[in-house]
């Protein structure tokens, strides 16, 4: 039989080890989140300069950069269209 002091305290370590747990998959869904965002940020970024070089005639450069960053880049020519969508 356990005594009243030692059932509280490992009622007292039971519910810190839990909040420390729970704490730290707070704390790492934040993080990852946010680092997934910035990254994104910065795709988007990186997406827009070289669109703009694109645009510019500056397909020497583009090629040059994807050299040296070592990545695969698709462009492709967007077609605008009109879509009509029936009632």
């Amino acid at each position: 039989m356990m005594k009243f002091h030692h059932r509280l305290m490992l009622l007292i370590s039971s519910i810190l080890i839990i909040s420390f747990v729970t704490l730290g998959i707070i704390i790492h869904a934040s993080i990852t989140y946010v680092l997934s965002e910035k990254h994104e940020q910065a795709l988007a970024t990186d997406a827009r300069s070289y669109i703009y070089l694109v645009q510019d005639n500056e397909i020497d450069k583009v090629k040059e950069i994807v050299k040296q960053q070592n990545i695969d880049l698709l462009i492709t020519k967007m077609i605008k269209r009109c879509l009509v969508v029936a009632n």
